[in-house]
């Protein structure tokens, strides 16, 4: 079976103009981004790709039919987009490239921006500190993908925050059915995608990403965790440098993914910069994207808030839903199932902290050469997270914890028996 792409963005309505980029401030009206032709061609191939692993994965395609203005520039690059859409989604399928036949007027690159660091910016933790860190140095220019109106007007307000008040906030509009939060194996695939699109086209050879290193390691989930699930590969080192590559032969020239937390915890990324952040405005929860509260059971809003309680730092009571360790009438499936994953994840960190070999062995599999020391990261977070989870507990009644809170206890017990 075999999908025409220009089909296919009509039928979406992703690419119309009142949906294309565009940048905003506070104190100016909004305008249209110009992007080059040759790249918002790529963004639009990218996009294909993730309608066909969202919405037509039980369909069996195998083949996406393009038709571009730059044809040798994507033949060169059809082998490695298969490549990296089989690794993402196990799914194989041939790129066909077609000339268009009505011509468009084309300015090749535009203007450059000099001196300016391109940061795909999500309004979570990591991209707010990664933000901050390159605003000391100079003004960023922050790219956003807008998925839903909650996270967009979070992310409106911490791009005017004081620490990046001389920030650039750069968009992309890409509320569709298809990219409404949640996980999906080619939704950063997407996402970076765009930020290579806006950068390339204003000259720059690098885009910034700000996630911590525990969470590149990505083997919090990996099947230990999510084991009816394959694991997400939106932050794995193996996914950024095929991206690389990619990008690099796209562009003709070099192109980097400056991944400058690779070598720390999510607490640590927060440590540094703890006194410059509005914790209410950030966003970290998949679950509940869209809506004003985070869901505070599932594997993000887990991280964030044990990572936060290990520096010593609460958040308002409202912030979360639930909490993962206090007991609630409820006979939602999703909620136990969720409880089950952050209890596998507790218990695999507890390997980390006993040294499993087992264990190391798998991190080394994940991490290859990406990190300095891949071990002493997972260790570190490991203790991030119990120091975190033996924080939150003081608080909590032991009548109220649930299941999970008293495994946690258990396990709490467990650790400081052998490290006494």
């Amino acid at each position: 079976m075999s999908l025409d792409l220009n089909s296919l963005l009509n039928e979406y309505n992703v690419f119309s103009v009142h949906k294309r980029f565009f940048w905003h401030r506070i104190d100016a009206p909004l305008r249209l981004l110009s992007i080059s032709e040759k790249y918002l061609d790529l963004v639009k191939v990218v996009f294909g790709l993730h309608l066909m692993d969202i919405e037509f994965a039980e369909e069996k395609i195998k083949e996406l039919s393009i038709e571009t203005h730059f044809l040798k520039d994507f033949e060169s690059i059809a082998s490695i987009l298969q490549k990296i859409f089989y690794y993402l989604t196990n799914n194989r399928i041939k790129i066909n490239f077609k000339p268009k036949k009505k011509r468009t007027m084309y300015f090749g690159k535009l203007a450059p921006i000099i001196n300016k660091k391109f940061v795909l910016f999500s309004g979570g933790l990591d991209s707010l500190c990664g933000s901050i860190h390159i605003a000391k140095k100079s003004n960023p220019i922050l790219i956003h993908i807008i998925t839903n109106q909650v996270v967009y007007n979070k992310v409106i307000k911490l791009s005017n925050s004081i620490p990046l008040r001389r920030a650039k906030l750069f968009c992309f509009d890409a509320r569709t059915k298809s990219t409404k939060g949640g996980i999906s194996e080619t939704r950063g695939l997407f996402f970076c995608t765009i930020a290579f699109a806006i950068a390339a086209s204003y000259s720059a050879n690098s885009i910034v990403f700000c996630e911590n290193g525990s969470q590149m390691l990505d083997v919090m989930l990996s099947p230990l965790a999510y084991p009816n699930k394959p694991a997400t590969k939106n932050t794995n080192p193996i996914y950024l440098e095929l991206f690389e590559e990619l990008f690099t032969n796209f562009n003709r020239s070099t192109f980097r993914i400056e991944k400058i937390f690779r070598n720390k915890t999510r607490a640590e990324v927060i440590l540094d910069y703890r006194d410059e952040i509005k914790f209410e405005d950030t966003f970290s929860c998949f679950s509940t994207r869209g809506r004003s509260g985070m869901c505070g059971i599932c594997y993000n809003c887990f991280i964030r808030r044990m990572s936060l309680e290990a520096l010593s730092i609460q958040e308002k009571k409202e912030t979360y839903l639930y909490d993962p360790f206090v007991q609630i009438e409820t006979d939602s499936p999703t909620y136990f199932e969720r409880q089950r994953i952050l209890l596998q994840v507790l218990r695999f960190y507890f390997g980390v902290l006993k040294k499993d070999p087992n264990i190391f062995k798998e991190i080394n599999l994940s991490a290859r050469n990406f990190f300095s020391d891949p071990i002493a990261l997972a260790t570190r977070f490991a203790q991030d997270i119990f120091l975190g989870v033996k924080n939150h507990i003081s608080h909590l009644k032991d009548s109220d914890q649930n299941a999970l809170g008293m495994k946690a206890n258990e396990l709490l017990i467990k650790i400081e028996e052998r490290f006494a």
